[in-house]
Order: structure tokens, then C-alpha cells, then sequence
């Protein structure tokens, strides 16, 4: 992000094959003084509502409880085709993480399925992000996990947990 406007050249790169220099082309850009706003001010004052709602909860206002923020913002929800089964009748679990911060996650612990078999459906880095409309609010959705499982015995069996870390950042 330039510091001013001003006219900028970049230089090309430039390698060495089969013993010859070769050398890409230069790159001049030319930066116009703009309002000064950034970005993140735009979406402040954006007329469009959505766009405004997709971007508020960047922002940490003054007052704001940083662990209340986060804990309706970001969270993982495990769903389920049913509760109830036979024993060898399948059970389709989706994990996912839903976000309306900017985030960089990993996870850390993927739900193990104790009393079951288990079949991965989708490799979860294959499937692109979406966005799902949740008690009226949009949020990032990431798949973390989807199975099916059948149970091996009878009885209430637990799905485990998936843990993921977080790195998040606010805008003040």
C-alpha cells in the first residue's frame, strides 16, 4: 500500500538460462491522491447494508468486550441427518466453522468417532468456502469435517469435538 501518490517503477525480474540473462518487463504505476479513507471507512459508511453487515464485526468499537465479539462471531456447529439409529444404519455428521471475523484458523483436532465406522465423504480443502445466513446474520462457512458413520454397537454415543485455533484481527 503506497505512503503517497507518486509515480512508482518497479523493475522486471530477471534469470539466467542456459547461460543468458533474460529480463521481464518494468512496471510503472502512478498513485493519485485519493479521500484518505480506507477501506474499512468505506464500509462504515457504505449505503449498502449489506456490505456495511458483512464487514461491522471487523471492527472493534470502543467498549466492546473482544471474548463477547468472538463468541457470537466465530464458532464450530456439528450437524446431523438424524439422532436416532439402528446399529448399522448410517448417520451423515458436517462439522463446520462459522465466522464473521477475519480470522486465519487451523485446525488442531479433528473429531474422532469412537463406537463407529467411518467413512469420509468430501476431502475438506476440495470444498470452497460459502456464505450461510444464520439467525439472520451472514457468516463465512468452512467445512472442517463431513462423515457418514454407522454405529457398531447400541446405546447413546457421543460425537467428539473438532478444536481449531484462531488467529484473529480486528480493526480499531
Amino acid at each position: 500500500q503506497p505512503l503517497s501518490a507518486g509515480k512508482y517503477c518497479f523493475s522486471g525480474a530477471s534469470a539466467k538460462v542456459n547461460g543468458k540473462r533474460v529480463a521481464f518487463n518494468t512496471l510503472n504505476i502512478e498513485v493519485k491522491k485519493g479521500s484518505g479513507k480506507s477501506r474499512y471507512e468505506y464500509f462504515e459508511e457504505s449505503d449498502d447494508n449489506s456490505t456495511r453487515e458483512l464487514y461491522s464485526d471487523y471492527i472493534l468499537r470502543r467498549g466492546e468486550n473482544v471474548q463477547d465479539k468472538i463468541r457470537k462471531n466465530l464458532f464450530i456447529k456439528v450437524d446431523v441427518d438424524k439422532t436416532t439409529c439402528y446399529e448399522g444404519e448410517s448417520i451423515v455428521a458436517t462439522y463446520k466453522l462459522y465466522t464473521r471475523l477475519r480470522s486465519e484458523s487451523k485446525v488442531i483436532r479433528r473429531p474422532s468417532f469412537n463406537g463407529f465406522s467411518v467413512y469420509d465423504m468430501v476431502d475438506p480443502s476440495a470444498v470452497p468456502s460459502s456464505i450461510e445466513k444464520l439467525n439472520g446474520k451472514d457468516f463465512n462457512v468452512y467445512l472442517i469435517r463431513k462423515v457418514q458413520l454407522f454405529p457398531l454397537q447400541s446405546g447413546k454415543l457421543e460425537l467428539d469435538a473438532a478444536e481449531v485455533e484462531n488467529s484473529i484481527t480486528f480493526l480499531k
